[in-house]
């Protein structure tokens, strides 16, 4: 059983929730290279990917492989860029995996609820 923590400007760590020691370390970085933290993480159902959402400087949904800590992900566009009129509008407040494949994704502020598929590319 493991827990996240997260806090401003510094990387995701895995925490072991038996023991309190860190398992691994995910670092998401915004566009000027810079560490950021997302307002919103989610374990695949598997227990073998990370979905990250929420970045202040970036519309996107980072997806890390539980088994390779550090900084490689796949980044999933939301939009172009942060205040592009297409695609998903808003901050990211959850994400709920539907299956093994399957991400929803809500916002707010417009709300929206989109769906989106890994084995297509986000």
């Amino acid at each position: 059983f493991h827990l996240f923590r997260r806090n401003r400007d510094h990387p995701l760590h895995l925490i072991d929730a038996y023991t309190s020691i860190l398992r691994a370390s995910y670092r998401c970085y915004s566009p000027k290279d810079e560490i950021e933290s997302p307002t919103t993480i989610c374990f695949s159902p598997d227990g073998t990917r990370i979905a990250a959402a929420g970045f202040r400087s970036d519309r996107v949904i980072k997806l890390f492989d539980t088994m390779r800590p550090g900084r490689d992900c796949d980044t999933w566009r939301l939009g172009k860029t942060r205040c592009s009129r297409d695609g998903q509008k808003g901050l990211v407040s959850a994400l709920a995996w539907n299956g093994s494949h399957v991400v929803a994704v809500g916002t707010c502020s417009p709300g929206s609820i989109y769906v989106y598929d890994d084995r297509v590319g986000g």
